[in-house]
């Protein structure tokens, strides 16, 4: 019987080769068949077959390896990155015929729907479904999105997912442990890249305090491939992962891997920039993503070329992180010594931590260093408006209006700014339309320079945007006076040439005086108004710049919670331009503006309160948190 048995034994080995025709040993080949998991060494061989310089060994290694489809599939994304051409090219086309388990049972019903037929979708619906399974509350796609990275065949979107649940992992509510785990079971024992972040990421969530030594490897790597041109990443990949880093150093309060993190996100910006050059701005400023500073005009004289460490400055004045600046101060001495932005962006920094008599030296000096192009001073004055330096913006615009004639660009733009938000924002309204006025008259008396601005539709918007504002100004001269037969013609010719205004359109609201038939054209224009926002922001999310989708959903929101409708959308749709733009002062104030008007006031006063702290030279915050101060002191 024991020799009858043998002898089965082997008549099923030969069966066994002879049917799959590979030189392989039997005993390995029947521990696949009988355990239902490829041997150790057997994947590896079958990979190294695809270069085989016999075709028959190519095909029979390509037929074995699909067969064993999702057990092959980490060692055949390792092999993609093969330096034999052969074996990257078979192993690409391999991983695309295997059929993942996209759907598992128990996945929720609105994962269940994202993930169904996922394998078969183009790539650009496959991304789209990245982004609504990181959506979904309470990390319920997690595993979804760990599954992708593990599976998904195209590594710029499996590394698309792993950093999505990278993102998602630093909520206050997440359960650490739990995450951690369900991370753990989904990627296995992979070794692609994305699974390497995320088992990273998984060892993270069970040390929160403290910064784990590897991520600045992975960090290079992904640098150095991007740095080669290689397939399956670029540069918002690798700045989506830097980013990932300096927020998790900023959460265990590490300045010393935030300061080696930004060295490598400068040196890495600084190296893209320098690759494309300068010229092709454009085209570098694509491939960086989108940062105001660096759309810049560093090429020109007087500008600068460190737009890079600007922006690191920044981050760091944004977050308060001044031991971090000390340490890129020390290791950039001569660009913060030299250099007209930094020497701004260092007296921001000083004035935020008290030293004002240092802060006004550090800006008087930026100011002195002179520069090529007018235009210049206002991208200067931009920037340090934007960072809550009004007084600073109010010296180079003042700068330009006394150097430049009216009929210039430059001249037009320091006019409307300053005009705007020092002297209308001080209730100087009169001189603030006569400073416009003289930028008109002096168009119409040259008709040359009037006419190459109308050549240019952007520019052309702006010449009408300068007249409705005139009118505007003029018409809250007569308010202030008491006039409102005057104020209300001044904000008719006002919103024809800005019907979309919302300060125009909330002051003809407002109006007193006024019978019905004029407050109803007026409800009409504000939800026509409303009406074609909501459009954009339905037909345009997620395709429009992130700067303008944000300014749409604040559009709104200030509109309707100064005038009336849906409060409580409002409300939503200010968090939402917080979201896409976290910290903007002028947001905080509508965002203040929308808990007032659904009667939260404590939440009103904590959010003007957070918008005057950012631009505390703004006096109309000042003036509507005063508002909603007296309002919550009348109640008590």
């Amino acid at each position: 019987m024991e020799m009858c048995w043998r002898a089965l034994a082997c008549l099923l080995v030969l069966v066994c080769q002879s049917a799959v025709n590979l030189p392989y040993l039997a005993g390995e080949e029947l521990q696949v068949s009988l355990s239902g998991e490829p041997s150790t060494g057997l994947i590896p061989r079958l990979i190294d077959e695809l270069g085989s310089v016999v075709y028959a060994e190519r095909l029979r290694a390509e037929s074995r390896l699909l067969e064993l489809g999702a057990d092959a599939f980490d060692q055949l994304q390792a092999a993609e990155l093969s330096l034999d051409p052969e074996v990257a090219m078979r192993a690409r086309y391999i991983l695309l015929q295997i059929q993942v388990e996209w759907v598992r049972p128990d996945d929720l019903p609105e994962v269940r729907k994202l993930m169904m037929r996922y394998g078969d979708l183009p790539a650009a619906e496959r991304r789209t479904r990245i982004d609504r399974l990181a959506a979904i509350e309470k990390n319920r796609g997690m595993r979804a999105l760990c599954r992708i990275a593990r599976f998904d065949s195209l590594p710029r979107l499996a590394r698309s997912a792993a950093l999505a649940v990278m993102g998602k992992g630093s909520g206050p509510s997440l359960n650490r442990a739990e995450s951690s785990d369900v991370v753990a079971k989904e990627i296995g024992d992979a070794q692609s890249v994305p699974v390497q972040w995320l088992r990273t990421f998984a060892d993270q969530l069970q040390r929160p305090g403290k910064v784990d030594r590897r991520w600045l490897s992975l960090i290079d790597a992904e640098l150095a491939l991007v740095g080669q041109e290689a397939e399956g990443t670029d540069s918002a990949v690798a700045l989506q992962l830097l980013g990932y880093h300096l927020e998790l150093s900023l959460r265990v309060a590490n300045p010393q891997a935030i300061f080696q993190t930004l060295q490598r996100r400068i040196d890495f910006v600084t190296e893209i920039l320098e690759s494309y050059g300068y010229e092709n701005f454009e085209i570098a400023t694509d491939a960086i993503g989108s940062d105001p500073l660096l759309y810049y005009k560093m090429q020109s004289q007087g500008g600068t070329n460190q737009a890079p460490l600007a922006s690191a400055t920044i981050w760091t004045i944004e977050r308060r992180q001044w031991e971090v600046l000390e340490l890129l101060e020390e290791k950039y001495q001569s660009a913060f010594r030299d250099d007209r932005l930094l020497l701004y962006l260092a007296a921001v920094a000083l004035g935020r931590q008290g030293c004002e008599e240092d802060a006004g030296a550090s800006a008087k000096r930026a100011f002195q260093i002179e520069v090529s192009d007018a235009q210049l001073r206002n991208v200067f004055a931009e920037i340090v408006e934007e960072l809550g330096r009004h007084d600073w913006a109010e010296r180079e615009w003042k700068h330009v209006i006394e150097t430049v004639p009216p009929i210039e660009f430059p001249s037009l733009h320091a006019r409307t700014r300053y005009a705007l938000l020092r002297l209308h924002d001080r209730g100087e309204d009169e001189a603030a339309a006569q400073m416009l006025t003289e930028c008109l008259e002096s168009l119409a008396a040259a008709p040359e320079a009037q006419g190459s601005l109308l050549e240019d539709s952007s520019r052309r918007r702006i010449l009408k945007d300068i007249e409705a504002q005139r009118r505007f100004y003029e018409a809250c001269v007569f308010e202030a006076k008491g006039d409102f037969q005057s104020q209300r013609k001044k904000l008719e010719q006002a919103v024809t040439h800005s019907p979309e205004d919302p300060d125009i359109l909330i002051a003809l609201y407002h109006l007193k005086g006024v019978d019905d038939a004029f407050r109803k054209v007026t409800q009409m224009r504000i939800q026509a108004v409303c009406r074609k926002i909501e459009f954009a922001i339905e037909t345009n999310t997620g395709i429009f710049e992130e700067k303008d989708a944000a300014n749409y959903f604040n559009h709104w929101a200030w509109l309707v919670s100064n005038t009336e409708g849906d409060y409580r959308k409002a409300l939503v749709y200010s968090h939402r331009s917080l979201e896409l733009l976290p910290g903007n002062a002028s947001y905080l104030d509508t965002l203040g503006r929308c808990y007032f008007s659904v009667g939260d006031l404590e939440n009103a006063i904590r959010y003007q309160r957070q918008a005057v702290k950012k631009h505390p030279h703004m006096q109309v915050m000042q003036r509507q948190l005063a508002h909603f101060e007296q309002h919550l002191a009348s109640r008590q």
